[in-house]
C-alpha cells in the first residue's frame, strides 16, 4: 500500500482529501485525483475599438466600495485581468 498526498499551493484550497491510499497489484494504478479550487478570483475581460479590434496599452481600474483594488494594461490582444482577492481586496 502507498500513500499518494499533494501540497496544496498557497492561493487554494483542497476539496478532496489531501492524501489518497493506494493499492498496486499487477496493474498501475490510475484516477488518483485531487480537485482544489480557488481562494481568490479574477476578473478580465478585454479591450476593443467599435470595429472589435483588440487596444494595447489601455489602462484598466478595479474598484469596490472602499476604494481603487488595483489596475493592469491590456495587453497586445486588448486583454486585461486583476485578481482582487477574497472578500474584493488584495
Amino acid at each position: 500500500m502507498y500513500e499518494v498526498c499533494e501540497t496544496v499551493r498557497p492561493g487554494y484550497r483542497n476539496v478532496t482529501p489531501l492524501c489518497l491510499p493506494v493499492t498496486l497489484g499487477c496493474n498501475s494504478s490510475e484516477g488518483n485525483n485531487f480537485e482544489n479550487e480557488l481562494l481568490t478570483y479574477c476578473l478580465n475581460g478585454t479591450k476593443t475599438n467599435c470595429i472589435g479590434e483588440p487596444i494595447e496599452g489601455w489602462m484598466v481600474t478595479v474598484s469596490d466600495q472602499a476604494g481603487v483594488v488595483g489596475n493592469d494594461t491590456t495587453d497586445e490582444y486588448g486583454n486585461y485581468e486583476k485578481s482582487p482577492g477574497r472578500g474584493g481586496r488584495t
